[in-house]
């Protein structure tokens, strides 16, 4: 029993909103960073194996919208009116990924100065296709709480067939991995007032 937390495995997710002015582009919350970074490092001084999950909030959901990155290739839509510097799906793709490794790695750069290692694996590497039966390995996840925390985050992955690429929500791939991880019995508990912003998905 470790303080009334009796548990090995905490696959954390953190949504988009808590971690990102989701009404500014590109714009990170540092201080809620730090703060996360204190609780995983006192579930990893706990003996606990961490994993994270973290969602995009400002730095992906605004340009994913307005392509409309969820939907697959659209070739027959018209984004001209879009105001934006972007001029199609694959460029807003491509700008999605790229500020998805820029918000992960202010994650990683706070949580090093807190003196924790994270190993990051950005879904669209490791993953394909989208919802809750999208195709890939865990085995990146099976950590012990000695060993670098492994990290992911919703992202736009590539798809089969005339859909091209679509979206994977980092909420997909949470319970995925509280299934398919070794201690599958989970239980989901809420550590925020607003519930959709922390995830626990915890092994007993």
């Amino acid at each position: 029993m470790r303080d009334g937390f009796n548990y090995e495995r905490v696959i954390l997710k953190l949504g988009g909103g808590l971690i990102t002015d989701k009404n500014v582009l590109c714009k990170p919350r540092i201080e809620q960073i730090k703060h996360l970074g204190k609780v995983v490092f006192s579930l990893q001084q706990m003996g606990i194996c961490v994993v994270v999950v973290h969602g995009a909030g400002s730095f992906g959901h605004l340009i994913a919208r307005k392509f409309r990155l969820q939907d697959g290739l659209l070739p027959n839509h018209d984004f001209d009116s879009v105001d934006s510097t972007i001029s199609n799906q694959y460029e807003a793709r491509d700008q999605v990924r790229k500020d998805m490794r820029s918000l992960n790695q202010i994650i990683v750069d706070e949580w090093a100065r807190l003196g924790l290692a994270v190993e990051t694996f950005p879904a669209h590497e490791i993953f394909t296709e989208t919802g809750p039966n999208f195709k890939g390995g865990i085995k990146f996840f099976q950590r012990k709480s000695v060993e670098p925390i492994p990290m992911t985050y919703g992202d736009v992955v590539n798809c089969q067939g005339e859909k091209q690429f679509g979206i994977l929500s980092g909420d997909d791939i949470i319970v995925r991995l509280g299934k398919e991880l070794e201690k599958q019995n989970t239980m989901q508990r809420l550590m925020s007032p607003a519930a959709s912003d922390i995830k626990l998905l915890v092994g007993i």
